[in-house]
C-alpha cells in the first residue's frame, strides 16, 4: 500500500504532549517513592538491628549479674543448709521482676531446692528447665544460653555457687525476651507510620504537583498546538488549491517564524502561478503572431502586466555601439513620443548603463539606477536593466523604468523576465523561419510539381519494365520447368529402355524354346526331361518378363504423374512424403550411378493442400544442385528430405551431407544469375528461382542453415492449406 491512499489515524499534539509528560513525572515520583521506601528499609533494618543488639545485650547484662549476685549471696545459706533461706530469696527475685519466667537452685547432688516459675504452664517450664541442667552444670561460672519455651524465647542463666573451690550448687534464671520482642514490635509500627506518613505527604505533593504540571503542561501545549492546527488547515486549504489564504498568528517563537515563511511561500504560490498564466498567455499570443513587432509588444505588455513598473523598452546596440531601440510599451498608454526621446537620451549618454553593456551582462544578472543617478530630467524615480536575450545574433536589453523609488528587484521577478525573454527568442526564430518557409513554399509548389511530372514519366517507364521482368521470370521458370521435364523424359526413357529390353529378350527366348517344344511335339520326339526342363525355362522366363514390365510401369506411372504436377500446377490435395517418394523415383536415374543415397522422413499421413508441381520444382532443383555442388566428389553422400506439420505449418528440410556453401557466398545463392559451375554450364537461376516459388507461389519462407560438422541445408516452410 502506498503512502498517498494509507489512512494514518489522527492523534492531536496536545494529548501526547500532556500525556507524556504525566507519564514521565509519574515515572519520576514511583522511582522517588521507590527511593525513599529502599532507603526507609535500609535504616529501619539498621535501627531495629541496633535496638535488638542493646536490648539483648541488656537483657543479657541483667541475667548475668542477676546469677552472679544470687550465686554470692547463697554461698553461706547453702553451706548452712538453710532451705528457707535460699528459697525465699530465689521465688522473691522470681515475683519481683517480670521478666524473670523462673529461678532454680539445685544442690551438688541436682536435688531442686528451689523452683520457682512465673508462667501459665508450669509443666511445661519445669520440662524445659530439667531437660536443660545438665548444661547448668557444666558451667564453671556464668553462663547463659537461648532455649524455646512453648514458642517464647527464654535466655536462661547459670552459675556456680562455690565455697573454697567447692561447688555446693547451681542457680538458674531463665529472663523472657518477650521485652526485647515487644520493643522490636514498637519500632516496627513507628517506622511503618513514619514511612505512611512520608509517602502519603509525597503521594499528595506529587498529586498536587501532577496537577500543576497538567494544567502547566496544557496551557504551553495550547499554546503551541492552536497554531499548530491553525497551521495545519491552512495547509490543508493551500492543499485544496487556495493558495490566497493568509494565517493570523502573531507571536515571536519559531511557530510565528514558521506562520510567516508559510504566508511567504502562499504568495510566492500566488505569484509563480500568475506569472506562469501570463507566460502560458504570452506564448500562446506569440505563436499565433507572424510580425516581429506584434511579438515584442505582446511581451512587453505582458511583463508589465506582472511587474510593479509604468514602462518597457526593448533595444539593443547598432555597428556604432549606440542604443537602437526597437520598441517600447506604457501601462498607461499615454507617454508622449518626446518623453520617450528624453529619456532615450538619458539612456544613451548614461555612463553607468553603457559601461554595464561593454562588459556584458550574464543572464540572470539585472542592474537598479535611481533617479540622482539618471537625471532630473525624467519624471521616473528608478530603472531596471536586464539582458533580455538575442535578435539576429545581436544582444537584446529591456528596461524597466517606475515612477516610484525601488531598492531592488526580485529573483522571481528577474526570473518572470528572463522566462519571457526565452519565448520571444523562440518566436523570433519561428516567424523568421516562417518568413523563409514563405519564400521556400513559392517555388516548391513548381518543384513539386515538375517533380511529380518526372516522377510519373520515371513510373510509367518502371511498369513497363517490372510487366516485362514478370514476364520474363514467367519464361525463366517455364524453361526451367521444361529443362527439368526434358532431363527427366531422357532419364526415364534410359530407365525404361533397359526393363523393355530385358522383357523383350526374354520373350525372344521364350517363343525360340516354344517353337522348339513344339517341333518336338509334332515328331514325337518329346521326352518327360524335355517337357520339364521347357516348364522350367517357360516359367523362368514368364517371371523375367513380369517383373521388369511391373518396373517399366512403376517408372512410367512417376514420371507421368510428376509430368502431369509440372505442367499443369493447380492447387490440390495430397499426401506430401507419397508425392515426394514419387519424385525421388523419377529422379533415381540422374543419380543411381553415383555414391548418393536419397532418405526420405516424415509421417505417411500428412496430408496438404497446395502445388505439388511448384514443390517438386522446388524440391527437385534442391536435390539436383546437391548431386552437381555438394556431392560431385563425395566418397560416399546423404540427401535427407525431412517432412514435419505442426500448427498448420508444413516444414521440409531438404540438406546434404557434402562440401557445403562458403561463408562468403551464403548470402548470394539466391541472387538471380549467381553461380559457381558458369563455365561448367551452370545458369545462376536454379535456386533465385526456388526463392520466387516459395514466397510467390507457396506463400511460404527459405532459408540456409549449416548442416554441422558438413553439408548444406535449406529449410522451407510454407501454410498447409
Amino acid at each position: 500500500m502506498s503512502l498517498k491512499n494509507k489512512q494514518v489515524k489522527f492523534s492531536s499534539l496536545r494529548k501526547k504532549l500532556v500525556i507524556k509528560l504525566g507519564f514521565t513525572y509519574l515515572l519520576a515520583l514511583l522511582f522517588i517513592i521507590l527511593l525513599i521506601i529502599v532507603k526507609n528499609t535500609l535504616d529501619f533494618n539498621e535501627s531495629i538491628a541496633d535496638i535488638q543488639s542493646r536490648t539483648k545485650a541488656s537483657l543479657v547484662n541483667k541475667g548475668m549479674l542477676l546469677v552472679e549476685n544470687n550465686s554470692d549471696a547463697l554461698i553461706g545459706l547453702v553451706d548452712d543448709n538453710a532451705f528457707t533461706a535460699v528459697e525465699q530469696i530465689v521465688t522473691k527475685t522470681v515475683v519481683s521482676d517480670d521478666d524473670i519466667v523462673y529461678g532454680v537452685f539445685s544442690d551438688s547432688d541436682h536435688n531442686d531446692w528451689v523452683n520457682s516459675i512465673e508462667h501459665e504452664d508450669v509443666a511445661v517450664i519445669k520440662l524445659a528447665v530439667d531437660a536443660n541442667a545438665r548444661w547448668a552444670f557444666e558451667q564453671i561460672k556464668a553462663a547463659s544460653k537461648l532455649i524455646n519455651i512453648d514458642k517464647v524465647q527464654v535466655i536462661e542463666f547459670a552459675a556456680p555457687v562455690i565455697l573454697d573451690g567447692k561447688i555446693l550448687g547451681v542457680i538458674r534464671y531463665g529472663l523472657s525476651t518477650i521485652v526485647l520482642t515487644e520493643a522490636i514490635t514498637t519500632a516496627n509500627k513507628k517506622a511503618t507510620q513514619s514511612l505512611v506518613q512520608t509517602l502519603f505527604a509525597l503521594i499528595l505533593v506529587g498529586i498536587i504537583t501532577l496537577i500543576i504540571t497538567f494544567w502547566r503542561t496544557d496551557k504551553l501545549a495550547r499554546r503551541i498546538t492552536v497554531p499548530l492546527n491553525l497551521l495545519t488547515e491552512a495547509a490543508d486549504i493551500v492543499a485544496r488549491g487556495q493558495y490566497d489564504h493568509v494565517i493570523k498568528i502573531e507571536t515571536n517563537d519559531e511557530i510565528g517564524m514558521l506562520a510567516n515563511n508559510f504566508n511567504s511561500m502562499t504568495n510566492a504560490i500566488n505569484q509563480t502561478i500568475a506569472d506562469l498564466a501570463e507566460i502560458n498567455q504570452v506564448g500562446e499570443e506569440l505563436a499565433k503572431t507572424h510580425n516581429e513587432l506584434q511579438a515584442f509588444k505582446w511581451v512587453l505588455k505582458g511583463i508589465l502586466k506582472q511587474l510593479p513598473f509604468e514602462l518597457a523598452l526593448v533595444f539593443h546596440t547598432n555597428l556604432n555601439a549606440q542604443f537602437k531601440l526597437l520598441t517600447h510599451y506604457s501601462s498607461s498608454n499615454q507617454k508622449q513620443q518626446g518623453d520617450i526621446s528624453s529619456l532615450l537620451n538619458i539612456i544613451d549618454h548614461h555612463q553607468g548603463i553603457n559601461t554595464a553593456i561593454d562588459n556584458g551582462m550574464q543572464e540572470q544578472e539585472f542592474i537598479t539606477f535611481q533617479l540622482p543617478e539618471i537625471s532630473d530630467e525624467s519624471d521616473y524615480c528608478s530603472l531596471v536593466l536586464i539582458p533580455f536575450g538575442q535578435k539576429n545574433s545581436k544582444a537584446l536589453h529591456l528596461i524597466l523604468c517606475t515612477k516610484h523609488h525601488l531598492k531592488n528587484l526580485k529573483q522571481s521577478e528577474v526570473d518572470f523576465c528572463l522566462s519571457i525573454s526565452h519565448l520571444l527568442t523562440t518566436s523570433l526564430q519561428n516567424i523568421s523561419m516562417n518568413g523563409l518557409l514563405e519564400e521556400q513554399n513559392k517555388t516548391l509548389e513548381d518543384k513539386v510539381r515538375e517533380r511529380t511530372n518526372e516522377l510519373n514519366i520515371q513510373n510509367q517507364a518502371l511498369t513497363k519494365t517490372l510487366i516485362e521482368l514478370e514476364k520474363a521470370q514467367n519464361h525463366l521458370i517455364e524453361s526451367e520447368k521444361m529443362a527439368s521435364l526434358g532431363c527427366l523424359v531422357a532419364g526415364i526413357s534410359h530407365e525404361v529402355n533397359t526393363p523393355l529390353g530385358v522383357s523383350v529378350t526374354a520373350a525372344s527366348v521364350l517363343y525360340e524354346q516354344t517353337e522348339l517344344f513344339n517341333n518336338k511335339f509334332k515328331n514325337g520326339k518329346l521326352t518327360k526331361s524335355g517337357f520339364t526342363s521347357y516348364l522350367s525355362d517357360a516359367s523362368e522366363a514368364t517371371s523375367i518378363i513380369l517383373t521388369n514390365l511391373e518396373r517399366a510401369s512403376t517408372l512410367i506411372q512417376s514420371f507421368k504423374q510428376i509430368a502431369v504436377d509440372q505442367s499443369s500446377d493447380v492447387q490440390v490435395d495430397f499426401y506430401v512424403k507419397q508425392h515426394l517418394d514419387k519424385l525421388i523415383t523419377s529422379l533415381r536415374p540422374s543419380y543411381k550411378t553415383l555414391p548418393i543415397k536419397i532418405n526420405l522422413l516424415g509421417d505417411d499421413k500428412t496430408q496438404i493442400t497446395s502445388y505439388p508441381g511448384s514443390l517438386n520444382q522446388v524440391v527437385t532443383n534442391l536435390i539436383v544442385n546437391s548431386i552437381k555442388h555438394g556431392l560431385s566428389d563425395c566418397v560416399q553422400g546423404e540427401i535427407n528430405i525431412i517432412v514435419n506439420l505442426a500448427n498448420e505449418q508444413l516444414s521440409i528440410i531438404v540438406e546434404d551431407t557434402g562440401c557445403g556453401i562458403p561463408d562468403d557466398i551464403k548470402n548470394k545463392v539466391f541472387d538471380p544469375f549467381f553461380t559457381t559451375k558458369r563455365g561448367s554450364g551452370g545458369t545462376g537461376l536454379g535456386l533465385n528461382i526456388v526463392y520466387n516459388i516459395v514466397k510467390q507461389k507457396l506463400k511460404g519462407e527459405i532459408s540456409l542453415e549449416n548442416n554441422q560438422p558438413q553439408g548444406t541445408r535449406f529449410i522451407i516452410k510454407f501454410p498447409a492449406h
